[in-house]
C-alpha cells in the first residue's frame, strides 16, 4: 500500500511541475492572449486532475477537499492570467 501512495505521490509532483512550467511558458506568449489563455488553463486543469486524483486514491476526496482545489485553481487561474496580460 505505502508503493501505491508513494506512486501517486511522485505523479501528483511530476504534474505540479509541468503546471508551473505551463505557466511559466505562458509568460512569453505576451502578444498572444489566445495562446496565453490555453496555456493557463491546461496548467489548471493538469493541477485539479492531479489533486483529485491523489486525494481519491488516498482516500480522502470529499466535496470540501474538491471544492477547495476548485477554487484555489480559479484564484490561481485568476491571478495568472491578470498578470500575464
Amino acid at each position: 500500500m505505502r508503493i501505491k501512495t508513494a506512486t501517486y505521490k511522485l505523479f501528483s509532483h511530476i504534474f505540479l511541475l509541468i503546471s508551473l512550467i505551463l505557466i511559466f511558458f505562458s509568460f512569453l506568449y505576451k502578444d498572444w492572449n489566445v495562446h496565453q489563455y490555453e496555456i493557463i488553463s491546461l496548467a489548471v486543469a493538469i493541477y485539479l486532475g492531479s489533486s483529485m486524483i491523489y486525494h481519491y486514491f488516498d482516500k480522502t476526496l470529499t466535496l470540501e477537499v474538491g471544492l477547495e482545489y476548485v477554487l484555489i485553481g480559479l484564484l490561481a487561474f485568476l491571478v495568472v492570467f491578470g498578470v500575464a496580460i
